[in-house]
């Protein structure tokens, strides 16, 4: 990147979301990963309604939890950093 950007600034907004290298296995990444894109579009697109449906399919259907701060996202919910107690 450029000097002086940061991930997590708002030139980092528009970068992909990434499987965790802590994630468990599974067999849907293609499903899981358009489902992340299309989220990530909703988002763009200021559709929250949208956005908040595809993070309640990811989390009910395939155990996937997101992290919007990372960009990242992770079967199981591991993305290897120290998650305090009372985080929801």
């Amino acid at each position: 990147g450029r000097p002086g950007r940061e991930r997590g600034s708002r030139s980092d907004r528009n970068s992909p979301y990434t499987q965790s290298p802590h994630s468990l296995e599974t067999a849907d990444i293609e499903t899981i990963q358009d489902l992340v894109n299309e989220r990530m579009d909703a988002k763009r697109d200021r559709d929250y309604d949208a956005a908040d449906a595809i993070r309640d399919e990811l989390r009910d259907d395939f155990n996937v939890q997101v992290n919007d701060k990372l960009r990242m996202w992770s079967v199981g919910g591991d993305f290897g950093i120290a998650q305090r107690a009372d985080a929801t």
